[in-house]
């Protein structure tokens, strides 16, 4: 065990850093987001000095991923006073971290548990969710690009109408340019998931399904690269919060009006390439061009 900070630690968020080889821990205390470095050797783990990275209100909700073609982490927070979130791009040198200037990814109210991170490694960005208190707590994505040490958000879409989605989770599937999204509706008592299809800075997404009849506070979600398939969990409200588990087996539908391109693997995706196939006619058909 080695401790990092020895003082009040509380919404610890980590990444790895593939370009420096290094682990970039954050965490907050009341009104100040930190940052570390640490460096792995065997089985032990040293760190840098740490650094200021953010200073606000009432921070909560910290949250971190890694960029690989910018070779940067992005942190996100959310800031209880005043009901706002920011970003920015932390740059890792040697054993410290840097953090660039700070964004409003959104000026309105951030529902609280409402915020989540994923890297799309197919157009090089990440993705953010997030609910607005202004908008009877629904929930939305964005997607933010990094430049330098600066992020920009565009491409604002509602992915939720449930009157409290929180305990947002987020995973990344490259296949199809996917997004898995698990949140909870406090509202209606439901843990929900759907899944929307990447295109550019807008979003198509699947039919809503109910994981359980039984709120909660608790959700994950990841991809199981063997299967290929979403992996839900969350403890169940309905069920004494038992910990719990769906596989989401989804095959990958075309979205209807959007050119699609072969690429390099044989695989059909949105991303532009040297062989156009087509424009979708339905989920599951498509007219080819026959021109390439």
């Amino acid at each position: 065990v080695v401790v990092w900070n020895s003082a009040s630690t509380a919404g610890v968020s980590a990444a790895y850093d593939t370009n420096a080889g290094k682990v970039v821990v954050a965490w907050k205390n009341s009104g100040t987001a930190y940052g570390i470095v640490g460096t792995v050797s065997g089985t032990s783990i040293s760190f840098g000095s740490s650094a200021t990275i953010f200073s606000g209100g009432n921070l909560q909700e910290t949250r971190m991923v890694y960029d690989t073609n910018a070779q940067k982490s992005v942190f996100t927070v959310r800031d209880a006073s005043p009901q706002k979130g920011y970003a920015m791009v932390l740059t890792v040198s040697g054993t410290d971290v840097a953090a660039g200037s700070s964004v409003e990814f959104l000026s309105s109210e951030v529902t609280n548990n409402s915020t989540a991170l994923a890297y799309n490694s197919t157009d090089n960005n990440v993705v953010i969710a997030y609910s607005k208190a202004g908008d009877s707590n629904n929930g939305f994505l964005a997607i933010g690009t990094v430049s330098g040490t600066s992020i920009s958000f565009a491409g604002e879409t509602k992915f939720s109408s449930a009157n409290a989605t929180n305990y947002v989770k987020l995973a990344y599937k490259p296949s199809g340019n996917m997004l898995g999204i698990i949140f909870n509706d406090s509202a209606s008592t439901k843990v929900k998931f759907n899944n929307a299809v990447i295109s550019g800075t807008t979003f198509s997404f699947g039919t809503e399904q109910e994981l359980t009849a039984g709120a909660t506070d608790s959700t994950a979600i990841t991809l199981d690269v063997a299967s290929d398939n979403f992996v839900a969990s969350y403890g169940d409200g309905a069920n004494n919060y038992d910990g719990t588990t769906n596989v989401v087996n989804l095959n990958t539908s075309l979205v209807p009006n959007t050119t699609y391109y072969v690429q390099d693997d044989g695989t059909l995706s949105t991303t532009s390439s040297t062989v156009t196939a087509g424009k979708a006619m339905s989920t599951n058909s498509i007219n080819l061009d026959y021109s390439t």
